[in-house]
C-alpha cells in the first residue's frame, strides 16, 4: 500500500472515532468555523479534467455537509457574524459556522445554491470582479487545458520540445524533469501550476500565450464563472458577496498602486449591487502581509480572510486575516472525515 492510501485509511479510522465520540463539534463550543469552499461539482464535471485537486467537493458531499452543519451548528451569515462581534453578542455554549466560497464559479450557482436554498442556509461568495459575466478562464485552468493537449498524437517533436521549454522556464523545472515529449499526469500538471504561481502575472500570461501558439490550440470560450444576473438572484436568497480583487492576481506579486486599484475598483463595483454586498476582502491564494492588510483596511473593508487554518472566538486576533478551514473532497467525503478535519483545525493540528 502506498503512503497516500495509508494516510487516507488512517484519517478514516481516526475520523470515525472522533465522530462517534462527538469530539469535533465539542471542541467548537464558543467558536465559529469559517469554512472555505471553492467548487461544488458533479462526477461529469470532474471527467472533463480541468479541476484542481483540493479545489472541489462533490455535490452530494456538499449536501451532506450542509445537513450535518445545520444539525450541529448555528449557521450565520457573514454579516450576522460581524454584528455579533461588534455588539459583543456571543454565547459560549453555542457552536457557530459561516460558509464561504472563493472565485465565483458557475457551479456555485448551479449546484451549491440550490442546496443552500433547500436548507435555508446563508453563504458568502468572494468575487474576482473582472471574471463575473465573462468567458475568461482562470490561468491555472488554462494551463491545465493546454498541458493536457501534450498527449495528442498529432503534435510534432518540435512542438513538444518548444512547449517543454516554455513550461520549464516558467515553472523553474529542469528540462529533464519536463521535456514535453510525453503526455503528463494530472499530478504533474498541478505541480507545474503550483510552481508557476510564484511567477509574475505578466510572465504567466505570456507563457500561456506562447503555449497556445506552439500547440495551435485556444482555450474554449466557455463561461465558468457566474454573471451579474445570477449574483442578483442569489442575493435575493441569502447569499452575500465580498471582494476577491479584480484580476485574481496574487497581491504579493503586485506593486502598491496596482494593489490599491484592485481593492478600490472591486469594492466600488460590489457596493453598487442592489443587495448582498459584504465589505469583506478575500486574499487571492491567501497571500498577504502586514502592508497589504493595511491597504485593505484603508480601502474601507471591515475585515479580510485568507487561507490560514483555524477557528475564531468571541474576540478575533486579527480582523484582517481571519482564520478559515479549507474544505475539499479528499478530507471531507464522509461525515467522520469532515468532523475530524474540523477537530484538527480547531486544535491547530
Amino acid at each position: 500500500m502506498n503512503v497516500g492510501g495509508l494516510k487516507t485509511i488512517t484519517k478514516s479510522v481516526v475520523g470515525e472515532l472522533t465522530h462517534r465520540l462527538g469530539i469535533g463539534p465539542f471542541v467548537c463550543r464558543g467558536k465559529v468555523l469559517i469554512l472555505a469552499y471553492h467548487r461544488v461539482v458533479t462526477p461529469d464535471d470532474l471527467s472533463r479534467g480541468h479541476i484542481e485537486p483540493g479545489m472541489y467537493v462533490l455535490r452530494d458531499v456538499f449536501d451532506m455537509h450542509v445537513r450535518w452543519l445545520v444539525e450541529q451548528f448555528e449557521i450565520l451569515s457573514f454579516s450576522q457574524l460581524l454584528t455579533r462581534w461588534n455588539d459583543n453578542e456571543w454565547d459560549d455554549r453555542k457552536r457557530y459556522c459561516v460558509l464561504t466560497f472563493d472565485d465565483g464559479w458557475l457551479d456555485n450557482y448551479r449546484h451549491a445554491f440550490p442546496i443552500l436554498k433547500t436548507y435555508h442556509v446563508p453563504a458568502t461568495i468572494f468575487l474576482p470582479t473582472n471574471y463575473v459575466g465573462s468567458n475568461e478562464w482562470f490561468w491555472p485552468e488554462k494551463f491545465a487545458y493546454l498541458l493536457a493537449r501534450l498527449s495528442q498524437n498529432s503534435l510534432t517533436s518540435v512542438q513538444r520540445t518548444r512547449a517543454g521549454g516554455v513550461i520549464a522556464e516558467l515553472s523553474g523545472m529542469a528540462h529533464h524533469e519536463f521535456d514535453g515529449q510525453h503526455g503528463v499526469s494530472l499530478d504533474t500538471v498541478w505541480e507545474v501550476i503550483g510552481r508557476c504561481k510564484l511567477a509574475p502575472p505578466s510572465e504567466i500570461q505570456s507563457g500561456i500565450h506562447k503555449l497556445s501558439e506552439i500547440l495551435a490550440i485556444s482555450v474554449p470560450h466557455e463561461r465558468v464563472t457566474i454573471n451579474w444576473s445570477e449574483v442578483a438572484e442569489m442575493a435575493k436568497n441569502g447569499i452575500s458577496f465580498g471582494s476577491h480583487s479584480c484580476s485574481h492576481h496574487l497581491l504579493t506579486r503586485l506593486d502598491e498602486e496596482t494593489i490599491r486599484q484592485e481593492l478600490q475598483e472591486s469594492n466600488r463595483l460590489l457596493r453598487a449591487l442592489p443587495a448582498g454586498y459584504l465589505p469583506v476582502f478575500c486574499y487571492p491564494n491567501g497571500d498577504n502581509n502586514e502592508a497589504i492588510q493595511g491597504l485593505v483596511k484603508q480601502a474601507q473593508y471591515v475585515a479580510a480572510v485568507g487561507t490560514k487554518p483555524g477557528v475564531e472566538g468571541q474576540h478575533p486576533g486579527n480582523m484582517y486575516e481571519l482564520n478559515r478551514i479549507g474544505m475539499h473532497n479528499d478530507v471531507s467525503e464522509t461525515i467522520p472525515m469532515f468532523s475530524f478535519h474540523v477537530f484538527r483545525s480547531a486544535w491547530g493540528l
